[in-house]
């Protein structure tokens, strides 16, 4: 199965992500070398970065590794095809415009039957032919049902977890979403190391460190910017300890921290580093 990896976290931060360790820790780099895929939240925008060839063997990988990209929101998937050719148009993350910014989703899991779920008549069109991208299209048709409003998460969470529910019938239904803002996770089950298909499909880790301090595990590393003229700055009054705050989703662990697995059905929304919901749909 692919590789999913999200992280929310309170300040910007360079996300030094070393896609062929990712893509290791999940089973080894020979299953997952169909291409990866990263994307980088600014803002309302995204820079996306998205290569067919394996992270071991990509370029790209190096000259991320090398150039750091700032950002509070980030979504990475490596794929391992199992719909669809091995094509630029079905490598993940997809994303699409809606409201005025760029909205970013990565799934891992075959879903049979998802062309069900598909209004003709919608704006958003699939590009690729992977039942990932549909699944997307799906709930991008039922976050323009709510209509341009900002802030009504209930609202958004009560259209979604239904889709959630159903999508999870069709098959495993392991997604990461974002538009920017928040950054939601559904968990269900995946094929683990013993070839059965069971739960967690994804786990969370939570951080909260001094800001100067460099964090890593295996695949991620965070070198968050010193205080001062060219970094953030601590509100006054406000703990040293707990300036930066981050949010960790992956398919596996990726250190040997406490990992928390993730029941099937439960969905987890992260903002600014912090988890603003977390219940099992």
């Amino acid at each position: 199965m692919c590789e999913l990896f999200g992280m929310s976290c309170r300040r910007p931060a360079d996300v030094n992500l070393s896609l062929a360790a990712l893509s290791a820790r999940g089973g080894g780099l020979g299953p997952h070398k169909d291409g990866w895929g990263i994307a980088y939240f600014s803002g309302h925008d995204v820079r996306i970065f998205r290569d067919t060839n394996p992270a071991h063997t990509s370029p790209m990988v190096n000259f991320l590794a090398e150039n750091g990209v700032r950002s509070t929101v980030v979504i990475a998937h490596i794929r391992k095809a199992s719909v669809g050719e091995v094509a630029l148009c079905n490598t993940q993350p997809f994303d699409r415009e809606l409201w005025g910014r760029r909205h970013v989703f990565a799934h891992n899991g075959d879903l049979e039957g998802v062309d069900t779920l598909l209004n003709l008549g919608s704006r958003f069109r699939p590009i690729g032919q992977t039942d990932s991208e549909r699944a997307f299209m799906a709930i991008m048709q039922e976050i323009e049902a709510i209509g341009d409003e900002e802030g009504e998460l209930e609202l958004l969470l009560e259209r979604l977890t239904p889709l959630f529910v159903t999508l999870r019938d069709m098959g495993p239904a392991n997604l990461i979403y974002s538009d920017g803002d928040i950054l939601i996770a559904h968990a269900d089950i995946r094929t683990q190391e013993d070839g059965e298909r069971r739960a967690p499909g994804l786990h969370l880790l939570q951080r909260r460190c001094d800001p100067t301090v460099k964090m890593a595990c295996e695949g991620v590393s965070f070198a968050v910017p010193v205080l001062g003229e060219q970094g953030p700055k601590r509100p006054k009054g406000e703990p040293l300890s707990l300036h930066q705050e981050v949010v960790l989703v992956a398919s596996v662990p990726l250190s040997d921290e406490h990992w928390i697995p993730m029941q099937r059905g439960e969905i987890l929304v992260a903002q600014a580093g912090r988890i603003v919901r977390q219940f099992v749909g």
